[in-house]
């Protein structure tokens, strides 16, 4: 088959429930994922187009978020046994160009678990921390946003500290 292009429109095609139980501090591999609406019907044409194709070329953006989405994407398919006998690569590239496209084909790598268990990591806790400011009725943002202002208020405690150089 020849090469086809697909895109994703650069949308996280799942995602941590917003169930509190989403994430089991006693069991971190027993994550429940959901997929968006948008993701579900992403996800119904890539796996069209993975069962009429010999190899699968994930190129989603090279930082954590789009390793995120490529890790997704790979797992969906290997939960519906879409993988056995395609050749998978993980591409990436920071211009889309033909050039840079070609390079990136030419070198494919694997799915970088580093940048997966960073985006891991920061969900978790975003969303263990949304849920525990929830729960102590504290006004609670999108998760990022909590974490990030808990974090904010936590550096003010410092504030009453004088600086001494000591050389």
């Amino acid at each position: 088959m020849p090469l086809s292009v697909h895109s994703t429109d650069s949308c996280h095609v799942r995602d941590l429930t917003e169930k509190e139980d989403a994430v089991d501090p006693s069991d971190w591999k027993n994550l429940k994922w959901e997929f968006s609406s948008k993701g579900k019907k992403v996800m119904r044409e890539l796996r069209k187009l993975c069962k009429e194709s010999d190899s699968l070329y994930l190129a989603t953006d090279p930082d954590r978020e789009g390793e995120a989405i490529a890790w997704h994407i790979h797992n969906d398919f290997e939960e519906k046994k879409l993988l056995e006998g395609l050749e998978v690569h993980r591409i990436t590239f920071n211009e889309i160009t033909s050039s840079a496209v070609e390079n990136a084909v030419k070198s494919p790598r694997s799915i970088d678990y580093h940048l997966v268990n960073a985006y891991l990591a920061r969900r978790i806790l975003d969303h263990l921390i949304g849920f525990n400011f929830i729960a102590v009725d504290k006004p609670a943002g999108p998760a990022p946003t909590t974490t990030t202002s808990y974090s904010i208020d936590s550096l003010s405690v410092f504030s009453i500290f004088k600086n001494i150089y000591l050389y």
